[in-house]
């Protein structure tokens, strides 16, 4: 029997998405069965068995906090300068029509080149193939 301070309005479970009417204000689910999911979603092995119901949760909040979610991104691109640096450097090479297929700057192959930064400033970077790249980075 619902509580006479159960919500009138009908809400959604957090689960499954399914329309229901709580018994109290605070009910986030319409079943047994997905109250048991929803408190197993913390548990790494249930996660582990259950990979969708972390997925239908983060969708969930994610659709739920737009605001908050844009406002993690802003401060995201505000903190990271590699990231603006590499959008520059991609607007660049749109804006001067620079094709990503072409010949490498190291070794002269015909291939498809990656960006390499020098020393991440906005123009510092060649056009290389993914063999050279690697062979900065990783020295093989």
């Amino acid at each position: 029997m619902p509580s006479k301070y159960a919500p009138k309005n009908k809400r959604n479970c957090f689960i499954c998405g399914k329309e229901y009417q709580p018994t109290n204000g605070r009910s986030k689910t319409c079943s047994e069965e997905c109250k048991k999911k929803r408190k197993g979603r913390y548990d790494k092995e249930y996660l582990k068995q259950h990979p969708e119901i972390s997925r239908i949760a983060s969708k969930n909040w994610q659709q739920n906090n737009k605001d908050k979610v844009n406002e993690r991104a802003k401060e995201r691109w505000r903190k990271d300068k590699k990231l603006q640096i590499r959008n520059h450097t991609n607007e660049l090479i749109r804006r001067k029509g620079i094709s990503k297929y072409g010949e490498c700057e190291l070794c002269g192959k015909l291939s498809e080149r990656e960006v390499h930064h020098i020393k991440y400033a906005k123009e510092d970077f060649i056009l290389i193939c993914q063999k050279c790249h690697q062979k900065i980075h990783y020295g093989h």
